[in-house]
């Protein structure tokens, strides 16, 4: 495709020739925005499909303007038989949207958190069980998410009051609510379960691409990134400016809020340095930052010592809490 004649790059994708992202059956195109460009994308198709027997769904396939007047859309949607899309819309199952994104848009998110906790709901599942379905299987399936976008304050507290209430029991059930949130997000070994706190996870997710822009850039994304919205800059002379999307002023508030967090810019290019020395960003480090200082409980190792079941660990936690244990079935 690339090498037809009549084919020419966006303008925002021509220094590193980009004419197309694929995933799966998932496919995005990206081109001038004039005629013969589309015929010739659609030229390209139509060979393929040739080949492989394999041909695009017009129901799914659809065409995204900017700046194309009126009579060049007409022509391309006569040309192809395509219609054109709206924002936002979904790639690799993540919302795309060119303003800031909206509670609405993570419906799909919240839908099948709430869907997987309604069913495991109905198992009568142990605390203990409940906490590693939540530390394994949601914040799995919600990592995904938050290493794309930063999660609106409604959506992280709509997520925080599911696991909540999947963990203690439901609205219209008795609830034993034996700790708060916040302390059930806190280490073992600072008295809690180890659940992570969701805003300190995305947060921890979104510097990670902070981190890989100034140390290894590898993606297609933080490498158009560089060379049309910083213009090469290093990442710590970064600003946010108007042709910088959303998400990059997010990754630039926790850039600066993780500063603020370690003390000294200075102090945080040095913990980047040792990290880029070991070759990675260490997650948990950085989240620990983020989530905040809780000291280790000194009284707690000798109890949680040789204790392997998630079970015992859980009891031995509210015990040593002071908290009512009211009978084997709560536990």
């Amino acid at each position: 495709m690339k090498q037809a004649p009549q084919f020419s790059h966006h303008l925002k994708c021509v220094k590193l020739e980009l004419s197309h992202l694929i995933f799966d059956d998932d496919l995005l195109v990206f081109d001038r925005g004039d005629l013969p460009s589309v015929l010739a994308v659609k030229h390209s198709l139509d060979t393929f499909s040739g080949y492989s027997g394999l041909t695009p769904n017009p129901s799914k396939t659809n065409i995204y303007f900017a700046g194309v007047r009126g009579n060049v859309k007409s022509s391309i949607f006569q040309a192809t038989g395509y219609v054109e899309g709206k924002f936002p819309f979904r790639y690799l199952g993540t919302p795309f949207h060119f303003s800031r994104m909206t509670k609405d848009l993570f419906q799909p998110l919240l839908a099948k958190i709430r869907s997987k906790l309604g069913y495991w709901a109905s198992l009568h599942l142990t605390y203990a069980g409940k906490v590693q379905l939540i530390n394994s299987t949601i914040f799995g399936l919600e990592s995904f998410w938050c290493a794309c976008l930063l999660l609106p304050k409604g959506v992280i507290s709509e997520i925080e009051k599911a696991c909540r209430q999947f963990l203690w029991g439901s609205e219209g059930k008795r609830r034993i609510v034996f700790y708060s949130w916040s302390k059930v997000c806190r280490g073992r070994m600072q008295g809690g379960f180890d659940i992570r706190e969701v805003l300190g996870w995305n947060k921890t997710l979104l510097l990670k691409m902070f981190w890989s822009y100034n140390h290894s850039c590898t993606s297609i994304w933080l490498k158009w990134s560089r060379e049309y919205i910083f213009k090469q800059h290093s990442g710590w002379e970064l600003a946010a400016t108007a042709c910088s999307s959303v998400i990059w002023q997010h990754i630039l508030v926790i850039r600066d809020e993780f500063v603020t967090k370690v003390g000294t810019e200075a102090e945080a290019k040095r913990l980047f340095q040792v990290w880029a020395t070991n070759g990675k960003l260490p997650l948990q480090e950085v989240y620990s930052i983020f989530h905040g200082t809780h000291y280790d409980l000194r009284w707690m190792k000798p109890l949680l010592d040789g204790i392997v079941l998630p079970k015992h660990a859980f009891v031995v936690t509210l015990v040593a809490h002071n908290c009512p244990c009211y009978s084997r079935q709560h536990l």
